[in-house]
Order: structure tokens, then sequence, then C-alpha cells
């Protein structure tokens, strides 16, 4: 019971590094001094809780408006959340097929720092 009674009380204090986590990871995947693939690898493995979260329609600048919308390949259901870094992976599996800037696309989620978005058209 001490030993967990130690673990709480240093989590409790450390509360605030969660913020200064969050900062310096986003620091780094935002220096374009540092490879993309460096970047994106452990922005990937980075856990949740130190991206962020758009919980209506997002609209990426490197893709088309129309994109997501119903008569598309990648149409998108109302209130359908999509993980950015999946998105990045089926796009690269279908690359041939679709014109796609994956590495504009893996900037402009790197520089949003953006976990995933729920479609809400």
């Amino acid at each position: 019971m001490n030993k967990l009674s130690e673990m709480l009380n240093y989590v409790q204090s450390h509360a605030g590094l969660s913020l200064e986590f969050k900062t310096i990871l986003e620091a780094f995947i935002t220096n374009k001094e540092i490879p993309l693939e460096t970047r994106w690898g452990l922005w990937v493995k980075s856990p949740v809780e130190m991206k962020n979260v758009d919980r209506w329609c997002h609209e990426f600048e490197c893709l088309p408006g129309y994109f997501f919308e119903d008569d598309q390949p990648y149409h998108l259901e109302k209130h359908e959340t999509v993980e950015c870094s999946l998105l990045v992976e089926m796009l690269m599996e279908d690359l041939a097929e679709h014109v796609v800037d994956i590495v504009a696309l893996k900037e402009e989620i790197l520089t949003k720092n953006l976990h995933s978005f729920t479609w809400d058209w």
C-alpha cells in the first residue's frame, strides 16, 4: 500500500508535466530541420494525450475540399472519427490510384499535431 501511495503522490505532483511534454513534442515535430520521417515516426508513437483532437469537420489545405464527400473514393460518414496516421497509411496504399501529396499531408498533420478528427459536414 505504501508503494501505491508513493506512485499516486508522484503522478499528482507531476501532473503539469504533460503540458510541458506536449510543448516539447510539438517543437520537435514542427522542426523542419529534422527529417520528416523521423518526426513522423516519433509522432505516430506518441501517446494520444500529447496530440490534438478535432471534434468537428476538419479540412486539410493539401487535399481538395470535396475529398471526403459522398461521391468520392474516400468519403466519410457523418460523425465518423478518423485517426490521421491511419488516413495517411490508407492513402499511401492507394497512392497510385489517387494523386495525394503525402509529404504535404504529413507536414500539415504535424503542424496541427492532429491525432484525429470527426467528420461533421
